[in-house]
Formats: C-alpha cells, structure tokens, sequence
C-alpha cells in the first residue's frame, strides 16, 4: 500500500512539473542564434526556475524546445554528450558560442561607447550600464574593483547621460562607488520629472482682442524658429529669381506673330508692323 502511494505521489509529481514546464515554455520566447538577444533570453529562463522552481534538467529540456535552428541543434549535443551538465554551465557554453561580444575588451569597448537612448529614463540606462559592467569586468566586479576602476566607471557613466542637471549634481557630490553614483542619478532624474514643468508665458491680448501673428511660415502664434513647416518650404536662390526662366524662351520660339503670321517673335518685334504703321502715318 506504501509503495503504490509512493508511485502515485511521483506520478502526480511528474504530471504537475511537466503542467508547469508547458505553463513556462508558453512565456519563453524562441531564439534561433541570429538574432542579438541571447541575454535576454537566458533572462527569462533564469526568471521562470526561480518563479516555477524549476530543477536544473527541466531548465534544459525548456531551453532545447524553445530552441531553433543551430541553438537547438547545439543544446541536443551537449545534453546528450554530457547529460550530468548544470544549466549554469549550459548557459556559459551558450553565452561563448553565441553572444556577439567576443572577450572582455570588446566588452569595455562597447561599455565605453554606451550612450542614454532618446526618449529612455536614467533608469534604463543604469540598467544596460550594469549589463555591461559585468560582461567587462565579470559578475563579481563589485568586490574585486578598486577605487580607481570605481572612479573610471563613474566617468564613462557620466558621459553617457543626456541630462546636465544630472551631471552637475554627480559632479558636485563626488560620489565614490558606481553604486551611488547611479542612485543619485535616479533621485534628481526623478525629481526633475516631479517639480520640473515648462515656464507658460502669457502674450498681452491687442485692443481687438487678437494676439500678433508670430510665426511668418503659417501665421500661427508660436516663432517662426520652431515651426514644423519651416523644413518643408523650399528656399529660392537670388540667382533664380534674376535669370529668365526658360519657359518664357521657349514661348518665344513656339507663339506665332499676329501681324505676319510667323514663328519666331513677338507683334512688338515684327519687322512688316513697324514699317506698316509708317506708311499708314504717310497717308
């Protein structure tokens, strides 16, 4: 009786982890190898073990189905060479096959290169900064870095930020990890966002209850610099505007004389009218 609870007991177990397998696998995106986002898909998978509690081989398995191409191809082989592998160790075998960062100095070349995306927070930043750090300096930098490599980082932080208030206070406050550099970056990023607004400025109303036109592109009330059909009106050379346009030489060659009935000049130049008129005044 104890062993056929037992075998129930495991049955209902396998029957839950692969429920629960099918659940994760429907939240992991495939990745075929030549797309750039290893990371992140590596990141969703450490995500759900630690969500679902998923084992080390149920991990694998997970990896192997959402796999195509050469990735699945390559996890096969290695779960079928070595069965006894850990997904940590799957997962830097992954990472050296095929992440498109080769080595720790194009690591720190393209950590030097990083720069604050239009439209992103500091947040996001600090975030792709971090992810950097670690692939150039390895997961345990933080305990291993000195004073100086803190310093060094902290400048190539602040030169990939796009605000100057941000900058001026890191500056000013000196910080001396990469830590609270980046918490002080966050908290005057949010305080600007909070206390920040755009200063309104009211134009004095005319006696006809109509305020001046502003902008000499479409008549609106804002300047003219920052109009949005500035860039779409064509500026006219002075040198075009003085020559003839070859339209007008053209007509010229095609219209007819009304007074001789030919081609080629206009009623003012025609030789037969000038002398025509003369012997009419004789007469």
């Amino acid at each position: 009786m104890a062993e056929a609870n037992v075998n129930i007991a495991s049955q209902l177990q396998s029957i839950a982890n692969s429920l629960i397998s099918q659940q994760a696998a429907a939240n992991v995106p495939t990745f075929d190898g030549r797309e750039k986002s290893i990371n992140n898909w590596l990141e969703e998978l450490d995500k759900l073990q630690r969500v679902y509690g998923l084992t080390d081989e149920s991990v694998k398995t997970l990896a192997w189905t959402r796999a195509k191409g050469t990735v699945s191809s390559f996890l096969g082989r290695i779960m079928q060479e070595s069965p006894l592998l850990t997904w940590a160790l799957v997962k830097k075998e992954l990472e050296k096959t095929f992440e498109s960062v080769v080595g720790p100095q194009q690591a720190f070349g393209m950590l030097i290169r990083l720069r604050q995306r239009t439209g992103k927070d500091v947040t996001s930043y600090s975030e792709r900064f971090l992810a950097a750090i670690k692939k150039a300096y390895g997961p345990v930098w933080v305990n291993e870095a000195s004073p100086l490599t803190h310093q060094q980082l902290m400048g190539v932080y602040l030169d990939g930020l796009s605000s100057h208030d941000v900058k001026t206070r890191i500056f000013r406050l000196q910080p001396e990890t990469v830590a609270e550099a980046i918490r002080m970056a966050k908290e005057e990023s949010l305080a600007h966002k909070r206390f920040y607004r755009p200063e309104r400025v009211e134009e004095p109303m005319e006696i006809n209850h109509g305020r001046p036109r502003g902008c000499f592109n479409c008549g609106k009330p804002h300047k003219s610099r920052f109009c949005s059909r500035r860039d779409n009106i064509p500026a006219v050379p002075s040198r075009q505007i003085n020559r003839v346009s070859a339209s007008q030489e053209n007509d010229r060659r095609l219209k007819r004389c009304f007074v001789c009935r030919k081609p080629g000049h206009f009623m003012r130049d025609c030789p037969q009218r000038s002398g025509r008129f003369h012997r009419e005044s004789l007469n």
